[in-house]
């Protein structure tokens, strides 16, 4: 960059299949480098609130992009379309439009500036980690995300003041135990899954293109959209930060699962992979791994990573991405 070297951290978490999360790792990273250069250029001197405006934005145009792409492919009078033809390639596969639009992922994207100043857009239920110690034996950590779930009180307050006249949309009483929006997302913000962000009409149309049920009940869709696409945006630089550490859900699921950590804070478990990571980047070790080792259990007797190796596994395990970035 004109200003000096930015470094990009990008996790993404696809759910139903890859789609929209394939589409986001092909696109995310030039689009928020055009819209830096953009702001980079007009600012001077460059703010806190001009990065949140670029990250956000670019967020937000891609998971636009999906839906507006999916819409493209519709016709003005829908009486006589055949979705289950139209929407379908030779081979008879879904479009990509329809893919992208059906598939949905969390993100969760850091940018570190030429400052070493750190900034954070998320949507979704990933985690980030800011890692910082004055000394080798005591470490804080800093949790610069939130859980956007529907079991997240202000996510659910948020969904219902946004539709006073809908209060239903959130399902505090699903059979999972698990709060859902429209009865089937656990997510409150995604990317993609535009059944969450459309008129019923369109989902109809896109379910048929699909050619499975894997939208929610047409009846409960009354006044999209209701899954957001707007991340939270966080900034910070704070003394003696050493690792950034990016993750899916899947690492806090493991360690809450498996460590015996299931009501701890998210901060907790920062500060129980940090020691791990230190001694690996001392060691010239991927970091990445020592944070999975330590997750699973690290050097104490009982890690669950011998039962994956050794096929006598039982439990059920989310799939885990990690990136770590000293600092």
């Amino acid at each position: 960059m004109k200003d000096g070297v930015w470094t990009l951290v990008l996790v993404l978490d696809g759910h139903l299949e890859c789609a929209s999360a394939e589409f986001m790792l092909e696109m995310l990273p030039s689009t928020i480098k055009r819209a830096l250069e953009s702001v980079i250029e007009s600012s001077d001197p460059l703010e806190d609130q001009d990065i949140a405006k670029a990250l956000s934005e670019s967020l937000i145009s891609l998971d636009n992009k999906i839906k507006d792409d999916f819409l493209a492919l519709l016709p003005a009078d829908l009486t006589d379309f055949d979705a289950a033809t139209a929407l379908k390639d030779a081979d008879g596969k879904p479009l990509i439009e329809v893919q992208r639009a059906m598939t949905g992922t969390t993100v969760a994207v850091a940018l570190i500036d030429p400052r070493k100043r750190i900034h954070v857009a998320s949507v979704g239920d990933c985690d980030v980690f800011l890692c910082s110690s004055n000394s080798e034996e005591e470490w804080t950590c800093s949790v610069l995300n939130t859980h956007h779930q529907c079991s997240n009180p202000d996510e659910c307050a948020r969904i219902i003041a946004e539709h006073p006249n809908d209060p239903e949309c959130v399902d505090m009483n699903h059979r999972s135990g698990v709060p859902r929006l429209l009865s089937m997302l656990v997510l409150s913000r995604a990317i993609g899954d535009i059944y969450g962000k459309i008129p019923r009409e369109f989902v109809r149309v896109l379910e048929l293109g699909w050619g499975q049920s894997t939208v929610p009940d047409l009846s409960q869709i009354k006044t999209p959209p209701y899954l957001s696409n707007r991340p939270d945006v966080v900034h910070t630089k704070l003394p003696g930060q050493q690792f950034l550490i990016v993750a899916t859900d899947g690492l806090d699921n493991l360690m809450r699962r498996h460590q015996h950590l299931r009501e701890v804070e998210q901060s907790v478990l920062g500060v129980s992979l940090a020691p791990a990571v230190a001694k690996a980047q001392l060691a010239g070790e991927n970091l990445a791994e020592a944070v999975l080792w330590e997750a699973t259990g690290g050097d104490a007797i009982g890690n669950i990573s011998e039962g994956w190796l050794l096929g006598t596994f039982n439990g059920r395990l989310d799939d885990i991405t990690v990136a770590v970035v000293p600092l």
